[in-house]
């Protein structure tokens, strides 16, 4: 039964996906349309194919809690007064890309980009799906050490720029930034993996407000040594901004507080690789802090949620 699950949901999958691919690819050569018009519908076009896959798989059962809709409505407000938000998610699975489809409201998804591996331009459909989709790619440098991450000084001024460009003050088009701070599949959700840095500092020097989406079970639907995903499976979701006082919504507002509670004794301090890389460190530590913290508690409420 399991594989036959499997079977349904790759195939509605493997449709969409392919719909949406062709649809950018022949798109990327009408110049006469904006970028971002491309961009925007390319994704609406993803978020069809992923929620059908979803959707009509009803072994896959998915429940967002309850704040989670009124924090999407805060979410906009803010991003429409110009606030820059850079959005955290947990990475267990391939199928969180697919659930962030299915479940953000359309004007996140149409002013938000998605920092991505660039190994994702050489899976055939999919890449074309995330370039339709305006996916920022990070090109690692090769290395001998498989848990080591960087990138060539080129590639991250491309990058940077990029950024400063989607998330630049009085940007209508943009101004929403995605991102796994894990870096990778997590093999052992439960326990979140120690958070990069590098998202961090586009979140310091952006200043910008730090939100996070946290799953739990997307592992169970699609294991991450699955070439395919749709096993049955209880999943919950939650939104909110890393602390719920608005005053702390901000990035730089976050380090004072810890710098503070450092001071005070409040907190242990935090080592980073680099010396420039203290704030950064700091603010990894603390968002993965209050990530795991609300996947223990979307852990324990998973069975009331989905009662």
């Amino acid at each position: 039964m399991k594989m036959l699950q499997q079977l349904y949901f790759g195939g509605v999958l493997i449709v969409g996906v392919m719909y949406t691919a062709l649809t950018a690819k022949v798109l990327s050569y009408v110049k006469i349309i904006p970028k971002f018009y491309r961009e925007v519908f390319v994704k609406s076009l993803a978020a069809v194919a992923f929620s059908s896959a979803v959707g009509l798989s009803p072994w896959i059962q998915v429940k967002l809690t309850g704040r989670t809709k009124a924090q999407f409505d805060l979410a906009k407000a803010e991003v429409e007064k110009g606030e820059v938000v850079c959005l955290l998610t947990t990475h267990a699975s391939y199928l969180d890309a697919l659930l962030l489809y299915k479940y953000i409201p359309q004007w996140m998804s149409r002013r938000s980009r998605t920092i991505a591996s660039g190994a994702l331009r050489n899976v055939p459909l999919l890449g074309l799906l995330c370039e339709g989709c305006g996916h920022i790619f990070l090109a690692y440098k090769k290395s001998s050490d498989p848990a080591k991450f960087s990138l060539d000084e080129q590639n991250r001024r491309r990058i940077r720029e990029e950024i400063a460009s989607h998330l630049a003050k009085g940007n209508t088009e943009g101004g929403v930034l995605f991102f796994a701070p894990e870096g990778c599949v997590n093999p052992n959700p439960k326990e979140l993996l120690p958070f990069r840095t590098g998202g961090m500092r586009i979140a310091i020097d952006h200043d910008s407000q730090v939100w996070a989406f946290v799953f739990v079970n997307n592992e169970v639907c699609w294991p991450k040594a699955a070439p395919m995903g749709g096993l049955p499976a209880k999943i919950a979701m939650d939104f909110q901004p890393i602390f719920p006082d608005p005053k702390l919504y901000k990035a730089r507002a976050i380090i004072a507080m810890a710098r503070d509670e450092i001071k005070a004794g409040k907190r242990a301090d935090v080592r980073s690789t680099h010396d420039d890389d203290h704030d950064a460190a700091l603010l990894a530590a603390i968002c993965r802090e209050k990530m795991q913290a609300d996947y223990d508690k979307l852990t324990k409420d998973l069975d009331l949620l989905h009662a």
